[in-house]
Parts: C-alpha cells; structure tokens; sequence
C-alpha cells in the first residue's frame, strides 16, 4: 500500500469519515500494512477486495478516516453553534416583545381600571 489517500487508489465511491461498510455492501475489514512506506499503519478493507484484488473496492487508512471524522463533526459542532446563537438571539428578541406587550397591557388595565374606579365614584 503506498502513503497516498484512499482517493488516489482511482476509486470510483468517496467515504467520507470512518466507513461502516463498502460501496458493495459487504463489511470491513481492518489490517495493518506491511510495506516499507506504511509498516503496520491500519487500514480499512472490504472482505470481498481481499478475494478479487483486481476490483476496486473499500480501502481506507484509518487514521485519515478518523481526521475526516473530525473535521465533519467539527463542522457539525460550528453549525449547531451557529443555530444556537441564532435560536438564541430570536428567543431573546421575541421574550423583549412579548414584555413590552404585557407593559402596554398593564397600562392598558391601569387606565381601564381607573377610568371604572372614577365612574363608580361619582
């Protein structure tokens, strides 16, 4: 196996992040190279790939697998703060509006309830 990515092996599927299974649907298998380039560096591979080695099926070193896993759930982990913020900033306007329509209501009331307190007076 050479250093290069998994992309570079003229695959037709991409796998982003850590594979569960391959683009065939058969499951994964991982080994440990034994190249002078990559010795025991691990490696994800489809169980059928090591039956018919000419077909172009899952390989994927693990450790790029797990920076891609990263990187994806960083970028989940930025958007998800983004909605928060954005959840948040709404929120915030929307609770300021809804306090100052219950100040006018009050008022309102006030206004109402001295207007009935003065009619009955007299």
């Amino acid at each position: 196996m050479s250093s290069s990515t998994s992309s570079s092996r003229s695959q037709t599927h991409t796998t982003r992040g850590i594979p569960s299974k391959c683009w065939c649907g058969s499951n994964l298998t991982t080994f440990a190279a034994q190249t002078k380039e990559n010795l025991y560096r691990r490696f994800y591979r489809c169980e059928i790939a090591i039956k018919r080695q000419s077909e172009h099926h899952l390989f994927k070193w693990i450790d790029e697998a797990i920076i891609d896993e990263i990187r994806m759930v960083d970028k989940k982990v930025t958007h998800l703060q983004s909605d928060f913020e954005s959840f948040k900033t709404t929120t915030t306007m929307r609770l300021h509006e809804h306090g100052r329509h219950i100040d006018e209501s009050l008022l309102e009331m006030k206004k109402i309830f001295k207007t009935k307190l003065s009619s009955s007076k007299s």
